[in-house]
């Protein structure tokens, strides 16, 4: 009639009492936390031998997320004391340094694949004797990164170099190869006069020396303060090729700086944490498992204005830093006009002639000659960009021709149309152009400048034969 409560069997009790005693031991959250850092360096150690293996390794450590041409035209910016400036980007490997008056100046004595600096900062490998050589012609070549030839592959495709070897070459060709040029005394006969005539005039037998002293970056308010202390290497004429720096930089900043320099300064706390934020980040980026994503992948492309501003920060779109209204573009237009007057006065006082050209600009390409990737490239800077150069630029234009009107050592060159009639790809970014480009400048400048080196022939002087 009562029903018993089953009690619990001891097979029941002993079961679970085993079961509890076979369960593995939880491991310790502390474990767990730490096998996370030494699971991804095992993980790096892992992806850094197979890559060695592969023979991929030396290329993925100088993998920069960008062409390793870009990076070896980045400014890296050092103090007056030569060290690195924590908190500016120091993937560069063009390295400036700090200079009370000019803002900043290439270090001397430096060297990456595609340049060669020599001991005074100018981008030559020969050293340059203050001294001038009696049989020496020096061109002295000031501007920014179009003149320095920022993205030559490397010194020798630059026009400054091209420009310096045509010279050499005309002088040697008529060392060794005299009858094809104009004699220096004309014969007495006239028919013979009427020949020799019509032969290619000599230039002046010299050794030619093109200085290329252009800093990337540079402005028309830095190669005025520039100029004083290039004048004792005695030039015998100044080639100035600049300009689109002048429209990014502010009407109120007098000429180009190691930017955010100031800020960093004066504000201690911002620097540091800018310092280790960086710091940290170029840590990271060192990372096979960070790079080999983009490496094999991704292949991100740099912007198109990656070095138009050489110091690889991050300051807006080109567009949004040319002059925004007429006012603005009036003072930058300005200064520049005071500027290029002053250089153009203080070679004047030396007696020395100033060649001047504009930078070239991509959107002054025709649409008859405009290639495809340069139009891609074009558009890549937004639809307002080709409008608002182009108003810029001739404001400057403007600017160059009252420059001109006080200057009568001024020589003004347009390179517009001979840049235009080039076929192909002539622009590799806004400003900065290839070797046919460069070829172009280099033509240009040899046709202004010889016919000023030519020997006259004098008639003949001696008894008729």
């Amino acid at each position: 009639m009562f029903s018993k409560r089953r009690s619990k069997s001891n097979w029941s009790l002993s079961s679970k009492s085993s079961y509890r005693s076979r369960r593995k031991p939880s491991i310790p959250t502390s474990w767990l936390l730490a096998s996370i850092p030494l699971g991804i360096l095992g993980l790096e150690l892992l992806l850094r031998i197979l890559m060695a293996l592969l023979g991929k390794g030396g290329e993925i450590d100088q993998y920069k997320a960008e062409p390793p041409l870009n990076n070896q035209y980045h400014l890296a910016y050092h103090n007056q004391s030569g060290q690195p400036i924590q908190g500016l980007p120091s993937n560069g490997q063009l390295l400036a340094q700090q200079h009370p008056l000019l803002g900043y100046q290439l270090k001397p004595n430096q060297q990456n694949p595609a340049l060669t600096l020599n001991n005074q900062g100018l981008r030559t490998t020969k050293p340059l004797d203050p001294a001038k050589p009696k049989t020496e012609v020096r061109i002295l070549l000031l501007g920014g990164s179009t003149a320095f030839g920022t993205l030559a592959q490397n010194n020798d495709t630059t026009f400054a170099q091209q420009l310096e070897t045509q010279l050499n070459q005309q002088v040697q060709d008529q060392r060794t190869n005299s009858k094809n040029f104009r004699p220096d005394i004309l014969p007495y006969f006239a028919d013979e006069q009427e020949k020799a005539l019509k032969l290619p005039p000599r230039i002046r037998d010299a050794q030619y020396r093109v200085i290329n002293a252009a800093v990337p970056g540079y402005t028309s308010g830095n190669t005025l303060a520039q100029l004083t202390a290039l004048l004792p290497y005695q030039p015998d004429a100044i080639v100035l090729l600049d300009g689109y720096s002048d429209l990014l930089l502010p009407s109120t900043t007098p000429a180009a700086s190691i930017p955010n320099l100031s800020s960093l300064t004066s504000n201690a706390p911002g620097h540091l944490l800018t310092t280790l934020t960086m710091g940290l980040g170029q840590f990271i980026g060192q990372f096979y498992l960070v790079k080999l994503p983009a490496f094999f992948l991704t292949k991100p492309k740099p912007s198109v204005e990656a070095v138009v501003d050489p110091s690889e920060l991050n300051q807006g779109p080109l567009r949004d830093r040319l002059p925004k209204d007429d006012a603005e573009l009036k003072l930058r237009s300005d200064r520049y006009q005071s500027n290029l007057q002053m250089i153009s006065r203080i070679a004047a006082g030396a007696k020395i002639p100033v060649i001047y050209t504009l930078q070239p600009e991509l959107s002054h390409r025709s649409a008859s000659s405009i290639t495809q990737s340069e139009k891609s490239a074009l558009d890549a800077l937004g639809s307002d960009y080709g409008q608002r150069i182009d108003k810029a630029y001739k404001a400057l234009q403007t600017a160059t021709e009252e420059a001109k009107k006080n200057s009568s050592n001024l020589i003004i060159l347009k390179n517009k149309e001979r840049i235009d009639r080039i076929k192909g790809d002539v622009f590799l970014d806004p400003i900065h152009l290839n070797q046919a480009g460069n070829k172009a400048i280099a033509d240009q400048l040899y046709e202004a400048i010889a016919p000023k080196l030519h020997v006259e022939a004098k008639p003949f002087s001696g008894d008729a034969p």
